[in-house]
């Protein structure tokens, strides 16, 4: 009986004993690791800068003729002779297409004869009036066939010029749509005719960005077709209305001596904005999350330095850099690398930073 009561007690007291001893080294080790510093992460810093940028408005644009016009027959006719090419060039007033007027010069010979006789008619009506020969109303009947016959000769010389079809301006004429012997009705298509050395970039921005549209800014336009060249323009004309789609149109003017651009080719535009002050960062600043775009911002306390996560509003972004409207200030440091290491209060070291090299590049809002 002592013997079993005896290695109870045993037991128990090494029960006692590991469990002390657990309690023990449990709490030793607590206090080694309350005490124990992690190194600081190495991280790649850079300056929150405010600097003046000029600012890009980009769009996409339609290339237009400042003229163009269907070239049309203004009254009924038969072709007699074509005096174009199609894609040739044409001076305004050059003659394009003649139309038959034999008939129209036959009544306008007898017209002539008759204004002729009628003249005559006048005269003498005129000499007789004078000795009270004829009365007033025989010199009135005279005077008035004289008259009508003069207006008769100016309608149909004017019939036989519309038959005359000519360029109404200088430019580069269309494919040729009629032959040689067709007859045309009146209204009927000649060719296109389009005046190339200046043209229209038509495009559209969104309303919250037409604001800061204004006439006079400059343009520049890259075509898919020229990829290596960039365009000069100038906002020419806003529209003053706000369509249903919520954006607002305009038109930038550009010169084309080369005539290297043609209408209907699509354009893509960045208008530059007046140069205004932001602050800058690099992208590889911002950290995104569920809860918003997030800056980690580096406070200097003594010689340590340590780093709190921010949120930030962030605006447009060009090249790899992006403005801040809120959140930072200039000459505040932010981690630009290293951050996925990183949380609040954690300490850090700075390392040679490669970005510190500010937007030599305009910053574009886009439609």
């Amino acid at each position: 009986m002592r013997t079993k009561l005896r290695i109870v007690l045993i037991i128990s007291m090494l029960i006692i004993i590991a469990v002390a001893a657990y309690f023990y080294f449990k709490s030793r080790t607590a206090e080694h690791v309350s005490s124990y510093r992690y190194p600081p992460v190495k991280v790649a810093l850079t300056t929150v800068k405010q600097q003046v940028t000029p600012r890009i408005l980009s769009s996409i644009g339609e290339l237009e003729a400042v003229r163009q016009v269907q070239v049309s027959a203004e009254t009924t006719g038969v072709i007699e002779q074509i005096y174009f090419q199609s894609g040739q060039y044409v001076k305004k007033g050059q003659l394009l297409v003649q139309l038959k007027t034999n008939v129209e010069q036959g009544n306008l010979g007898r017209l002539q004869a008759k204004l002729k006789q009628a003249e005559m008619a006048y005269h003498r009506t005129k000499q007789l009036i004078d000795s009270n020969a004829i009365s007033r109303a025989e010199m009135d009947t005279a005077l008035a066939d004289r008259d009508m016959t003069r207006a008769e000769i100016q309608q149909l010389q004017a019939l036989i010029e519309q038959k005359s079809i000519r360029a109404p301006f200088s430019g580069v004429i269309g494919i040729r749509q009629v032959h040689q012997g067709q007859y045309l009705e009146a209204g009927s298509s000649i060719a296109n005719l389009v005046d190339t050395q200046q043209l229209l970039a038509n495009f559209t921005l969104d309303e919250q960005l037409a604001a800061r549209l204004k006439t006079g800014q400059a343009v520049q336009l890259k075509i898919d077709a020229f990829p290596e060249q960039s365009f000069s323009a100038v906002v020419s004309a806003i529209d003053p209305m706000v369509s249903k789609s919520r954006t607002m149109m305009g038109q930038a003017l550009l010169n084309n001596q080369h005539q290297q651009l043609k209408p209907g080719m699509y354009a893509k535009l960045d208008i530059q904005e007046t140069n205004l002050p932001s602050l800058v960062i690099p992208e590889t600043a911002i950290t995104y999350t569920a809860y918003g775009n997030t800056v980690f911002l580096v406070k200097k306390d003594h010689n340590t330095l340590t780093v709190q996560r921010v949120a930030v509003e962030l605006g447009e972004r060009y090249q790899g850099w992006v403005e801040v409207q809120s959140g930072v200030k200039a000459g505040d440091q932010v981690v630009v690398s290293g951050q996925v290491r990183l949380s609040d209060g954690m300490q850090v070291e700075p390392t040679e930073n490669t970005l510190q090299q500010s937007p030599s590049s305009p910053s574009k809002a886009k439609v």
